[in-house]
């Protein structure tokens, strides 16, 4: 295991642990991190639908990830 593997597993221990201790808290600070980042795949999907390969690439995924 390298080194940025278990600082990594420092941070998921750290953010499960708080969770537990104040899910409130813990909610308050995620869902706006989980948000932004829909928001970005969301904004990547629609530049790429508009490049000349890009309709055919989200297709390919869709079937990769049983869309």
């Amino acid at each position: 295991m390298t080194h940025m593997d278990k600082q990594r597993f420092v941070q998921i221990d750290f953010w499960a642990e708080k969770c537990k201790q104040d899910m409130d808290s813990c909610l308050a600070q995620t869902i706006p991190f989980i948000d932004s980042q829909i928001v970005s795949a969301n904004e990547f999907y629609e530049k790429l639908a508009k490049t000349r390969s890009g309709k055919g690439k989200i297709k390919k995924l869709k079937r990769i990830q049983g869309f």
